[in-house]
């Protein structure tokens, strides 16, 4: 397929475009989607931070990030594709990442953390 002949929709405009959008993006952890009323009024979901206060007590944990994937067009020209993707953390990685979201100043490098989103053309990448 060449690239340039793939038509899309902008969700934010309604506008279609031509070419390969420049990323994907999920609003929320598929986790989210699967709740009832009653305990996402108890949660937050945020543009980039999550929080999914179970009924049980048990709090779940999900930071968004950016997945990039390299690939060539028909051209040969290497490109970048993004994917916004939820990631789940644990506590420990949640209160690090917390405390150095706005500054970006993190007291430690990384964290590790579960994939939260299948993404369609990968099946199997949940978790």
């Amino acid at each position: 397929m060449n690239f340039d002949e793939y038509v899309w929709k902008c969700s934010c405009c309604g506008d279609e475009r031509y070419g390969l959008p420049p990323a994907l993006a999920f609003k929320v952890p598929d986790a989210w989607l699967d709740l009832d009323d009653s305990t996402k009024k108890k949660s937050s979901v945020g543009s980039d931070l999550c929080l999914i206060s179970m009924p049980t007590g048990e709090v779940h944990r999900y930071i968004r990030c950016v997945m990039e994937m390299p690939l060539m067009t028909a051209e040969g020209v290497k490109v970048h594709f993004e994917y916004g993707v939820w990631m789940y953390i644990s506590e420990h990685s949640w209160k690090i990442y917390r405390k150095g979201y706005k500054s970006g100043k993190f007291t430690e490098a990384g964290c590790f953390g579960h994939l939260s989103n299948e993404i369609s053309t990968h099946p199997g990448s949940l978790n």
